[in-house]
């Protein structure tokens, strides 16, 4: 190995966030890479999630004349070996310059030795964490845009991998499937009715929910991650940073697509460049009958702001739509302080006659309800009900 080339452990939040940026810095530039939540992705590799309580991660990078070149993280699941006593440790969070194979064989390398050290015997991956999250290698289909929960990686990763002596161990398949291609009446709506129903009767103990407004506080965690998201981006890079909710009707994600983006910094000012925008994350999809309410989330709660809408253009041109946004400066302060987010049970209208694209409310929940209010500082406030959210006694459209 290079004298040069260092493979370090990690081991504080100042370590954490350099191996968090290391994905952004390789893949600046790739209009079909969408980088995840900074915020979630830390909390995950601190061991402050679930996972932790049932596996062991070591976290590496590799560093050459000072510049991180890769990381990696060596993972042991103890509730894969008490499962399966296969003598099976992994390896994830796996990014390297594709040219640069003696970091990633060093990388893998120190992996080996920290799960031979634990009695494991077999490396596989890359999982991010395990298999319920991030898991494989993209091999093929780059020429469609990431999705949630799905690995992306430059197509070189494949003979970097099969250099350092990795061999495939399995094949795994995505799919992709239109809202449109499975409604009632459609020959595949029909199969997944009837397929459907044959699962509940299989596994009567397993139910499928909208959003449960009940416990809502404990499901608004993953929104309230994004405005945080959102304060931080702006303040780290000293830039004008958004929260999206996507209110562009001809797009699949109406109401329901939650994302993050901010204003590159101009290399020849080394100011925010006014005329882009760039995701920061991939975002987070609102649970299925469930939308944001365009309509309550601009009325003027006591304190309140108003929430506007602007269309938006980015490199990823999937993306490109109508957004209501929430705006943070580049200290981190809310633009829009008293801003509120809300979000109703309910179904969008089948047709669009007029133009009414508004969110019915279903059945009994005429005032399903939840969300918060955003502050100055970027944090947040939950509404207790719909009272606290000044919603009418009864809504039939929001």
């Amino acid at each position: 190995m290079d004298s040069s080339l260092q493979i370090t452990a990690v081991h504080d939040a100042r370590g954490r966030k350099r191996f968090v940026d290391l994905a952004f810095e390789l893949y600046r530039g790739d209009p079909r890479w969408v980088p995840p939540l900074r915020s979630a992705q830390l909390k995950l590799l601190a061991g402050k999630t679930a996972f932790s309580e049932h596996a062991e991660m070591a976290l590496y990078v590799a560093v050459r004349h000072g510049k991180t070149v890769g990381r990696i993280a060596a993972i042991h699941n103890t509730a894969h070996t008490e499962q399966y006593h296969d003598g099976v440790g992994f390896f994830g969070f796996f990014e390297c310059a594709p040219a640069d194979a003696e970091a990633a064989a060093a990388l893998l390398a120190q992996v080996e030795r920290w799960l031979m050290a634990r009695g494991l015997t077999t490396v596989r991956g890359p999982v991010n964490p395990s298999m319920n999250g991030e898991c494989g290698l993209l091999i093929e289909g780059f020429e469609y845009a990431p999705m949630v929960l799905m690995p992306y990686n430059p197509p070189a990763y494949l003979a970097l991998m099969e250099a350092m002596g990795l061999r495939k161990c399995k094949d795994m398949f995505a799919y992709l499937l239109e809202a449109a291609q499975i409604l009632p009446g459609t020959e595949r709506g029909n199969y997944m009715v009837r397929l459907a129903d044959i699962l509940r009767r299989r596994h009567p103990d397993v139910h499928i929910r909208p959003l449960n407004m009940k416990q809502y506080e404990k499901d608004f965690f993953s929104f309230m991650a994004i405005f945080e998201e959102a304060r931080l981006t702006a303040s780290s890079k000293a830039t004008t940073a958004r929260v999206l909710v996507c209110v562009d009707p001809e797009q699949n994600g109406f109401l329901r697509q939650v994302l993050v983006a901010f204003r590159p910094i101009d290399p020849a000012t080394n100011q925010p460049d006014t005329n882009k925008w760039e995701l920061s994350s991939r975002g987070y999809l609102i649970p299925d009958g469930v939308y944001f309410s365009r309509k309550y989330s601009s009325v003027k709660h006591p304190g309140g702001g108003a929430v506007p809408d602007e269309s938006m253009t980015f490199p990823q041109v999937n993306y490109n739509g109508k957004y209501s946004y929430y705006e943070f400066n580049a200290e981190g302060i809310c633009e829009s302080p008293g801003a509120s987010f809300l979000i109703a049970s309910g179904a969008l209208p089948k047709t669009s006659a007029g133009g009414d694209r508004e969110p019915r409310t279903t059945g009994s929940a005429k005032r399903d309800f939840g969300g918060f209010v955003v502050w100055r500082n970027g944090r947040t406030s939950v509404f207790r009900n719909a009272d606290h959210a000044d919603i009418p006694a009864s809504v039939d459209k929001f």
